[in-house]
């Protein structure tokens, strides 16, 4: 049947410090002749294709001047194809023609990616921690009940995105 495609699912557990684990699992796939279609929360979709020797890379992007437009189309002119997108990630491959090529290719604009994510979730972090040092605390204890669930959220949370944190300002110190 021509024109149909078949789509896989893969639930894998990502994160940001793990950049090389994700790029080498992603490439692994393209050899396979899966490429990445779409993001989800620890989730990757592939479609089927011929294999192929792929590099992928992925940058963060928040809130800048330069529209989602003009910032695909940077990457596009550097010979990158758009692949997936969840939240502020943005991913990105082309075939591997051997030369040695990277979305940065210096230091400082690596390095500014580091500090774009540590800028947005530090931002993100805001009402987290105003919420579990502040409102939680101050609860009426009848009311322990219905908010244990929150506390039990927030007492899981917290040591989470301070992990997460820690982990983003070293590769991002990193590069000094």
């Amino acid at each position: 049947m021509e024109g149909v495609f078949i789509m896989i699912k893969v639930n894998k557990y990502y994160f940001a410090w793990h950049e090389k684990e994700e790029k080498a699992f992603l490439e692994e796939m393209s050899l396979k002749g899966y490429r990445l279609c779409k993001l989800g929360i620890f989730k990757y979709y592939f479609e089927e294709c011929e294999p192929e020797n792929r590099i992928y890379e992925a940058d963060f992007r928040t809130f800048d001047k330069m529209s989602r437009e003009e910032y695909l189309q940077l990457y596009l002119d550097s010979g990158w194809e758009f692949d997936a997108q969840i939240s502020g990630w943005y991913m990105f491959s082309r075939i591997n023609d051997g030369v040695h090529t990277s979305l940065f290719n210096d230091k400082p604009t690596l390095k500014q990616k580091y500090k774009r994510l540590l800028m947005f979730l530090g931002l993100l972090g805001l009402p987290v921690y105003y919420y579990a040092l502040i409102i939680l605390p101050n609860l009426e204890s009848e009311l322990s009940g219905f908010y244990t669930f929150f506390r039990l959220f927030y007492t899981i949370l917290v040591p989470i995105h301070l992990f997460a944190l820690v982990r983003i300002y070293f590769l991002y110190r990193k590069f000094d």
